[in-house]
């Protein structure tokens, strides 16, 4: 087919010297198929370079904005990698960067200094060689510095960043429910008056409706923010994914006052078949085999001849009122 001037190919990379490639990329009259016979070239060749391998100005800026100390060449045909490699040497005459091209299967040793210098700027400038302080590391142009919190975006060139998160979820129960269940567990909900439902927790975390079946969380990235953004999280899940949890809080959070009473009374009679709780007295009668307790909520004891059967009773206890109790943040 190589015969027919209707034909063409099409080379979309790099062609290594003394290959067939690169043969026909010169554009002879004849050429030698598979089988070693001698036919006539008449196709269209074409070269359109599709390689992702950066060339001397890309390579240069790559090496601007990294600023490394080592660079090694690889991946490249010999003349042209010397080439790249005086080119790369005559621009950063004079700074320190050292620049290898090794053979293939050669290796590369680059020394790696073991006692690194510390730079003390600003307030931490006067500070004794055994002095005890706190700050802040950083590294920029090869040298370390340390500064103090507040004096670091002065004093060293470093940016300074934040990172905004925003993470959307599937909830197709109730936005009022998540509501008060936020506000069962958080003491800083506050409703925002926007076109959407809306919450911000402790003004940093924020809960928003989309689309009916969906909650967005945003939040401005940080060590507490993540952790608050987390429990969140995991509530909204927690809602969605279980139907009992879903049930016992739409039970619980119709009301300001959470009926932790009722709570545990539920999760006794889950846990004992012989469950008997009186409202007015405000105690749950529970019994199990040969053994009876009362569990007294308004004093928080547990009366009873079986130890096992009361520490059973207060473990349940124990984790309703620690799960209900609002979190108080500083």
């Amino acid at each position: 087919w190589c015969s027919d001037p209707k034909n063409g190919v099409i080379f979309t990379g790099y062609s290594v010297e003394n290959t067939h490639a690169q043969n026909v990329l010169k554009n002879p009259q004849f050429v030698k198929t598979q089988g070693d016979v001698t036919v006539p070239l008449r196709m269209s060749i074409s070269n359109i370079s599709f390689s992702a391998h950066s060339d001397f100005e890309g390579t240069s800026t790559f090496i601007d904005i990294l600023d490394p100390a080592h660079i090694v060449l690889v991946h490249g045909e010999r003349n042209e990698m010397s080439r790249l490699m005086e080119a790369l040497n005559k621009r950063y005459d004079g700074l320190s960067h050292t620049i290898y091209k090794p053979e293939n299967c050669s290796s590369v040793n680059i020394p790696v200094p073991f006692n690194k210098i510390v730079k003390m700027v600003g307030k931490m400038s006067g500070k004794g060689v055994r002095e005890t302080f706190s700050g802040l590391i950083a590294l920029s142009h090869h040298k370390y510095y340390v500064s103090s919190s507040d004096e670091m975006s002065r004093q060293v060139p470093v940016v300074i960043s934040n990172v905004n998160q925003t993470l959307n979820l599937r909830f197709s129960q109730s936005f009022d429910l998540l509501e008060k269940c936020l506000r069962s567990i958080y003491d800083g909900v506050e409703r925002l008056s926007s076109p959407t439902p809306s919450l911000k927790i402790y003004e940093e975390v924020k809960v928003s409706e989309v689309g009916g079946d969906k909650v967005r969380v945003e939040w401005r990235s940080n060590p507490v923010n993540d952790t608050l953004a987390d429990s969140v999280t995991s509530m909204v899940l927690q809602i969605e994914a279980n139907p009992f949890t879903n049930r016992l809080l739409h039970g619980c959070c119709h009301s300001d006052q959470l009926d932790t009473f009722g709570i545990i009374s539920k999760l006794l009679a889950k846990q004992f078949s012989l469950s008997f709780p009186d409202d007015l007295s405000q105690t749950i009668r529970v019994e199990l085999d040969d053994s009876v307790a009362i569990y007294n909520h308004l004093s928080g004891e547990t009366e009873t001849t079986n130890e096992d059967l009361r520490q059973q009773i207060e473990g349940v206890v124990h984790t309703v009122l620690s799960v209900l109790e609002p979190v108080q943040l500083s």
